[in-house]
């Protein structure tokens, strides 16, 4: 289930990337625009990841699918901008890093139903309904 969430949730941030080219006067086409490399370093690697970092992982996605899907478009929405992942590694780690750091009670808008990650079919969703379960 998390390399499906992750093949997902890159592509749609691949294909989200590029937006505000036509007032930042970026390139004209998504393949040109600044944040798609690493993107693509994502993409290509997704399938790399160490065996304990992938369980590490996966275990926090089916506790908590909810807080783990909040804090891995946080990590998302930095790439190519304040943080630049060599690979799919990096990022994961560092939502696994964000996912077990404690928070300040009331910061997320997530839920703490510990939501069965069965329950959330991330890859079976588009991205209007993405978002619109991770502001329930």
């Amino acid at each position: 289930m998390l390399l499906t969430v992750l093949e997902y949730r890159f592509g749609e941030a691949s294909r989200e990337a590029w937006q505000g080219h036509d007032v930042n006067d970026w390139p004209q086409t998504p393949q040109d625009h600044p944040r798609q490399e690493c993107f693509r370093r994502l993409q290509a690697t997704v399938h790399l990841l160490p065996p304990l970092l992938s369980e590490r992982a996966s275990g926090q996605l089916a506790s908590a699918a909810d807080k783990f899907f909040y804090v891995m478009n946080n990590v998302i929405e930095m790439v190519g901008w304040s943080f630049n992942p060599i690979d799919a590694s990096e990022l994961v780690s560092t939502v696994a890093d964000m996912f077990d750091a404690p928070l300040p009670v009331g910061s997320l808008p997530y839920t703490n139903r510990n939501t069965d990650a069965d329950e959330l079919p991330f890859a079976d969703l588009g991205p209007d309904e993405l978002r619109r379960h991770s502001n329930q």
